[in-house]
């Protein structure tokens, strides 16, 4: 793809050229901002991982407490959907009417499941770095519960595989240094989880079950997954084909959606042109 196929490229009234623009702007504004910040942290002599894993959990907390109010809205509390109408005027078009997945403060369930997936590590580790451990067990333990109730696949396949990264990579530190609180916290956690996939019943989730939910990535013919996973398979071999095709990557950005229905495979794995 080059600067003039970008110009001309029209996708949903946007132009390919707005998108590269804003992609590039935003690109080194994200990054010089990362490095103002993290090189003023370096010269206060703060530790900066520190700083950066409390700031996780302050905004966990945030978004947690939100949360709230959606499970209570999920078994249709008047109080919790009027509460939620009322902060969603502060940044979300629209109105509440009824909730049956999480999704806190972002667009969707599965953006939700990948701001969880940078938080559990950080209260993960936590909970055997800092002496309020009940309290960050607690939060880790409900960090399971919201991505529960996000009906999101998406958000259980990146915390599985986290939790057995986590488990692998801090096993000294969870076996060895703290090994009565391993067995405790972990008890409570693989209780929880089997309460939840096993034994909780979530309104409007007739299909939640262990098996079902995993299985359905790879086998999904004549469930309600089907459609999402052929969406996700062309999308991924879309981007695939498109990194293969662009002699510049940097001239992509912002320019996926209009590449993506040239590369875009439909379910038989036919190129549609």
């Amino acid at each position: 793809m080059n600067i003039t196929e970008i110009y001309f490229n029209q996708y949903q009234g946007i132009n390919g050229i707005d998108g590269f623009i804003t992609q590039v702007v935003a690109f080194f504004f994200y990054m010089f901002v990362s490095l103002y910040i993290y090189n003023s942290l370096r010269y206060l002599q703060l530790d900066v991982l520190e700083l950066l894993q409390k700031g996780c959990i302050i905004s966990f907390c945030l978004a947690g407490s939100y949360s709230i109010f959606e499970i209570g809205a999920i078994y249709e509390s008047n109080i919790c959907i009027n509460i939620l109408n009322f902060l969603d005027g502060f940044f979300r078009s629209g109105s509440v009417e009824s909730v049956y997945r999480v999704r806190s403060s972002s667009s969707e369930p599965s953006m939700f499941g990948m701001y969880s997936a940078v938080i559990f590590p950080w209260l993960m580790t936590a909970i055997y770095l800092y002496r309020k451990r009940v309290f960050y067990t607690f939060l880790f333990l409900y960090l399971i519960v919201l991505n529960y109730y996000s009906l999101s696949r998406t958000s259980y396949i990146i915390l599985l595989i986290q939790l057995i990264l986590c488990i692998y990579l801090f096993k000294d530190i969870m076996f060895k240094k703290h090994k009565f609180n391993y067995k405790k916290i972990l008890g409570c956690f693989f209780v929880l989880l089997f309460l939840l996939l096993f034994c909780f019943d979530i309104k409007f989730s007739g299909e939640m079950n262990f098996i079902h939910i995993y299985s359905s990535i790879i086998l999904s013919e004549g469930t309600s997954y089907n459609l999402s996973n052929i969406a996700r398979y062309g999308s991924q071999v879309a981007a695939l084909k498109i990194f293969c095709f662009t002699q510049y990557l940097v001239l992509d950005l912002g320019n996926m959606d209009f590449m993506q229905v040239i590369f875009t495979r439909n379910g038989l794995g036919k190129v549609q042109k």
